[in-house]
């Protein structure tokens, strides 16, 4: 286990350049750095779930942390270690095979028609009802409890008005910490159980009827404010375009499979005939 943890912090470490300007990296380790473009695809996929500010500390202190050690390991000769470089050797193989397979899907994978995802649905209804609630929540975080009180004033006079979804917008852009993170919420329905890395945030949405708005609630620096705008319980039957993008991922998944199945066979039958393919435990 130590060695498979080793060899993940050793292969970090040409991921990041050296010697940038100090206004282009987040952290740095003798030569090596950490800059903002390389933590943007992890930042971006938890940037909804959390406070993005406590997930860009979360991701800067994980990186020192294994860079400290990967450098520490170097120092102490075990890249040269024969154990460590038969898995080096191993995860090589893994990240070529990786790259080819994602070489390939890149370039031919086809992305799902809107008649395939149709079709698909009607064919496919009784097995695609809810699996967990699905929620369509206003989620806005604030820096300041001034703030969120306004907000949560503006948002129980839109309700009674019945404009929120005309305010939203204007609402999000002069308040919220992440206006993506909100805007994304509140036009779309997520499953319950992924909404928010916090406990005390999932409790709140818990216990909200439709058109409920939360008391704020401060944690650490941010303040937050939720209305549950839509649900679709666990269970039923929900309508394509809730659904849409699922599907669309179900049928690349499938998609993927057959090409990649076909490369491989093309393959395996091409070292076949140029007899660079023995199978021993196949033979009688």
């Amino acid at each position: 286990m130590l060695l498979r943890y080793l060899l993940f912090a050793l292969l970090l470490l040409p991921a990041c350049k050296g010697n940038p300007t100090d206004e282009e990296y987040l952290a740095r380790v003798g030569e090596r750095t950490l800059t903002a473009q390389d933590i943007k695809p992890t930042l971006d996929a938890t940037a909804y779930q959390q406070d993005s500010s406590e997930a860009l500390q979360q991701i800067v202190e994980g990186w020192v942390k294994d860079e400290l050690i990967a450098q520490e390991a170097i120092r102490r000769g075990l890249r040269n270690d024969t154990e460590v470089q038969k898995l080096l050797e191993e995860t090589e193989r893994q990240v070529l095979v990786s790259a080819f397979i994602n070489k390939l899907i890149q370039d031919n994978l086809p992305l799902p028609s809107d008649e395939e995802i149709e079709a698909y649905y009607a064919q496919n209804l009784e097995q695609l009802a809810l699996r967990d609630d699905y929620l369509r929540i206003r989620y806005i975080g604030t820096n300041s409890m001034e703030d969120a009180n306004q907000v949560r004033l503006t948002l129980r006079d839109a309700t009674v008005e019945g404009t929120v979804e005309v305010i939203w917008p204007d609402l999000v852009e002069e308040y919220a910490q992440d206006q993506d993170a909100s805007l994304i919420l509140a036009r779309q329905f997520h499953p319950k159980s992924v909404l928010f890395t916090s406990a005390q945030l999932n409790a709140i949405v818990n216990n909200l009827d439709v058109n409920q708005i939360s008391a704020v609630y401060q944690e650490g620096d941010i303040y937050h404010i939720i209305q549950m705008a839509d649900t679709r319980p666990a269970g039923t039957i929900p309508e394509l375009e809730l659904i849409r993008e699922e599907i669309k991922e179900r049928l690349t998944i499938d998609t993927r499979k057959q090409l990649i199945a076909r490369q491989v066979q093309r393959l395996r039958t091409e070292a076949l005939a140029q007899e660079d393919l023995e199978i021993r435990y196949l033979d009688e």
